[in-house]
């Protein structure tokens, strides 16, 4: 990563996924760094605003009441920007739903998640298994990207019942009085998920099974018990590859930009949320 740049990241929506982001953000780059015999100051700069006050994403939007997380949002990233950010990322994908409504000025610093998914998908040429927030999906977030043309054909929605399970999941994660179980539960949907669809790829598009994400790639930060840390493979009755945004961003900052694709994104009206 350059040292002119600085990353501002939206985060707390929610905030174990995006303290977990922050801190694979150091653990990639460090590794990185000890092999190219680097010291600390030449780690990636960040600022995170963390700030779990946000109403509800998929509630709030599908009511079509935009005003208020459009708001919160371009303060958010006004206050990043007058901190140093010199690029933003909002830490939560069904925020993105908001994305056309905000400045362009704010836009044009914005890395879009649901693009670096997307591109992954593209590069990948295999199918995936959609895990999304109920919000994101009837939004189109990932529709709404100009990649999707060249993804469409590889991505698997889940039906109506599966969609509900998953979205329950995100709010389990997110208010989890214990993580581990409920981490486990939620690989264990997704497992089975996989299975049932015949994919291996599964794409992580809300920013809670992030946390999923890093603990089965042996990046989580949090404590769990020895058994589970030692094995995680133990686990596995199907191999998953979790195609996740902040996994991708996380590893990309070691390298002298970001590795996101700009203003990909399709223009959405305010109409949409009318």
């Amino acid at each position: 990563m350059s040292s002119s740049k600085v990353l501002g990241i939206l985060g707390g929506l929610g905030p174990l996924a995006s303290a977990q982001f922050l801190m694979n953000i150091y653990k990639n780059s460090s590794s990185t760094a000890v092999s190219v015999e680097r010291s600390e100051q030449h780690l990636p700069r960040v600022i995170m605003i963390s700030d779990p006050s946000f109403p509800d994403r998929t509630e709030t939007l599908l009511l079509g009441n935009p005003t208020e997380l459009v708001r919160l949002t371009e303060a958010a990233l006004c206050s990043l920007e007058q901190m140093g950010a010199t690029e933003t990322l909002i830490c939560c994908l069904t925020l993105h739903a908001i994305v056309p409504l905000l400045s362009a000025r704010l836009r044009e610093k914005l890395i879009l998640l649901p693009d670096l998914a997307l591109e992954e998908v593209v590069r990948n040429q295999k199918p995936v298994l959609m895990l999304s927030s109920i919000g994101a999906r009837r939004l189109k977030i990932f529709q709404n990207s100009t990649l999707w043309n060249d993804a469409e054909e590889f991505v698997i929605f889940p039906n109506t019942a599966e969609q509900e399970r998953i979205h329950k999941t995100i709010y389990q994660l997110k208010l989890s009085a214990n993580l581990e179980r409920d981490t486990l539960s939620a690989y264990r949907l997704f497992e089975s998920l996989a299975i049932k669809y015949n994919v291996d790829h599964l794409i992580c598009g809300c920013t809670e099974f992030h946390l999923v994400s890093s603990i089965f790639s042996g990046v989580f930060s949090g404590e769990f018990s020895q058994e589970f840390s030692d094995s995680p493979s133990s686990f596995h009755n199907k191999k998953i590859i979790f195609i996740d945004p902040l996994q991708l961003a996380s590893k990309g900052l070691q390298r002298s930009s970001y590795p996101v694709p700009k203003n990909h994104s399709k223009s959405i009206s305010a109409s949409t949320y009318a």
